[in-house]
């Protein structure tokens, strides 16, 4: 595993640094060992949105599909990807990166990430994160920084039957406040994760952004109801002591 992440994180650089990052916004996907290595074909929409409508590629190892892919200088990365792991256990790779306005500090971020497991044959099915905790992570540049909601846990689950589908998430984080100092002027995002193979399918939906201002204070109703909520929890805890 350490070797597959390790070319993984050369390929990005390599992307990052090179003519992608300066020309447009771009997203790139990433299998094993670099064997396989592809530039996914964006448009940019009349209202200045990057766009994948419908990316399809397939190998006698896995199936890949992207769509919905909205790439948005305003600035945020949304997007949705299915992978089929045809045949041993895989390690899969997606790079999404788009130039944004410049976005000082203060600011707040958020992310989010959601979708599916569904186990072919009924072995079990596993979904790993690679080189961290999380599977989704997002930064802003240059140079890239952490954006500090990073999102995604695995998720493992035994036998069962065939074709059985498990709930992934949803995980967020944010709304919180951002990093500092920039003008940040790219925001990257990248899904990385081991599958389990033998047919099983991920299927996850994505979201990052990052926008000038404070992180928002809740409003006094709302205050209020908490501090009612914490009260009836305080009183429900004294009647059942007496």
């Amino acid at each position: 595993m350490k070797s597959k992440l390790a070319v993984l994180v050369t390929v990005w650089m390599l992307v990052l640094t090179g003519s992608a990052a300066a020309s447009g916004a771009f997203a790139t996907f990433v299998f094993e060992n670099a064997l396989t290595s592809l530039e996914i074909p964006i448009y940019e929409d009349p209202n200045g949105i990057w766009r994948v409508d419908n990316f399809e590629y397939e190998t006698s190892e896995f199936s890949l599909r992207v769509h919905d892919l909205a790439l948005d200088p305003d600035p945020s990365i949304a997007y949705g990807i299915a992978v089929v792991d045809l045949g041993a256990p895989s390690v899969f790779g997606f790079l999404f990166g788009t130039p944004i306005v410049p976005t000082g500090a203060p600011n707040v971020v958020t992310s989010s990430i959601v979708g599916g497991l569904t186990d072919f044959t009924g072995d079990g099915v596993a979904m790993t994160p690679i080189g961290g905790p999380f599977i989704q992570t997002s930064e802003v540049g240059f140079p890239m920084t952490n954006m500090g909601v990073d999102v995604g846990p695995g998720l493992a689950a035994g036998p069962a039957s065939p074709g059985a589908f498990y709930n992934y998430g949803a995980y967020s984080s944010g709304p919180i406040t951002g990093p500092a100092p920039g003008p940040w002027t790219f925001l990257t995002t990248s899904v990385t994760f081991g599958l389990s193979g033998g047919g099983d399918i991920a299927a996850l939906t994505g979201f990052t952004s990052i926008e000038e201002g404070t992180v928002p204070v809740p409003e006094p109703a709302s205050l209020l109801l908490l501090s009612g909520g914490v009260a009836a929890l305080a009183a429900a805890k004294r009647r059942k002591r007496s």
